[in-house]
């Protein structure tokens, strides 16, 4: 973005329309093809597996809903199950026909919307993630017991993980933030159209000039709330699933050093191995699935 100032200094040769600037291809065709065809590549996968995670907890739900962590386990697939189908359903296609600053689509404002609510849903995922990591660390660390846990955690979970992504998503396609992604041909997620329509004139990438500011005919104050449901979020929710593997950690080094006395010092240790195993593995599994 460009400083007022610095706009009295810019010829009217070197000022783009918005169309003009963004018409440069991003992409290749198989690039732009291979973007728009992810949601068909990844989602039924996504989906085969979260039904099969809720078809065993629920086959056997007299037993496995008694405890906190299937009681997660299940909302969380179900919140991916939700997603996915949504991916699939509402997919590429579903971008406005008369979209004019990237790959367009056969669909309309509504469709696009609707496509970015299932989208968003993805964070109640993300959530329940970050709280099945939290319900670790207060078994271990704290020893809470299940009770506890139930009564004094899994509400925010559920909070946190349903109603809050939920509530997100309608509200942002209420409100016209849900547009199509420029940069991201075949989604629809928080974001302006025409895009860079909030900001003064901006630096235009294909030619090293500026573009003209317009009025944003939707999405004029997604900037604020895709930091708190995008980028902030994504970087508290990280901040969360690592403290928490590091205090489990921890837990079992302490307690490894505390044994050592009593047990064998050439075994010492090896839990706190498996522990710091298996705590990256939670880590490396949530960022893999996320990205």
């Amino acid at each position: 973005m460009v400083d007022s100032t610095t706009n009295d200094t810019i010829s009217s040769r070197d000022l783009f329309t918005r169309q003009e600037c963004i018409s440069v291809d991003l992409y290749s065709s198989a690039q732009e093809n291979l973007l728009a065809a992810l949601p068909y590549l990844t989602s039924p996968l996504s989906l085969v597996g979260s039904s099969l995670i809720i078809w065993a907890i629920w086959y056997d739900r007299q037993v496995l809903l008694k405890l906190v962590y299937h009681r997660l386990v299940f909302a969380m697939s179900v919140m991916d199950w939700i997603n996915s189908f949504g991916m699939i359903v509402l997919g590429p296609w579903t971008v406005p026909a008369d979209y004019l600053y990237g790959r367009p689509g056969r669909g309309t404002v509504n469709t696009c919307t609707a496509s970015g609510v299932f989208f968003s849903m993805l964070t109640g995922t993300v959530n329940y993630s970050a709280f099945l990591a939290i319900s670790f660390v207060l078994t271990i660390r704290w020893e809470w017991k299940e009770r506890r846990i139930a009564c004094c955690m899994e509400p925010f979970a559920h909070f946190f993980g349903f109603f809050g992504p939920t509530v997100n998503a309608i509200i942002g396609g209420a409100n016209q933030l849900i547009n199509p992604l420029w940069e991201l041909p075949g989604w629809c997620w928080f974001s302006d159209n025409p895009p860079f329509c909030i900001h003064d004139n901006v630096y235009c990438m294909n030619e090293g000039t500026f573009i003209l500011p317009d009025e944003c005919a939707r999405g004029e104050d997604f900037e604020g709330y895709t930091t708190s449901v995008g980028l902030g979020f994504v970087i508290f929710v990280w901040a969360i699933i690592v403290t928490c593997m590091v205090l489990i950690v921890l837990k079992v080094f302490r307690m490894e050093r505390s044994l050592q006395q009593y047990g064998d010092p050439t075994a010492a240790l090896n839990r706190t191995r498996e522990a710091a195993n298996q705590a990256l593995s939670y880590i490396a599994v949530f960022m893999i699935c996320f990205l």
